[in-house]
């Protein structure tokens, strides 16, 4: 747990492609969820589940997490 007063980032989802990045951004902006994105390393997943070369990861502030997965229509929260 972070320190009383501050937030920390936790991994909403991770965009597939350019496209389904551009949406999620769109959404999350219309609900006025901040949102901070990672590029994937095309290497950095050989030791984990994989996924598609240039992915995206979408951050957002933990306290902001079940408004954003709201918007992007994703379970949990």
């Amino acid at each position: 747990m972070p320190p009383a007063g501050r937030s920390r980032l936790v991994l909403l989802a991770t965009a597939r492609d350019q496209v389904q990045l551009a949406i999620w951004l769109q959404l999350l902006g219309e609900a006025g969820v901040a949102v901070s994105v990672r590029r994937r390393d095309p290497l950095g997943g050989l030791d984990v589940a994989p996924t598609p070369l240039y992915s995206w990861d979408l951050y957002v502030l933990d306290e902001e997490e079940g408004r954003a997965r709201e918007a992007l229509g994703l379970p949990g929260g």
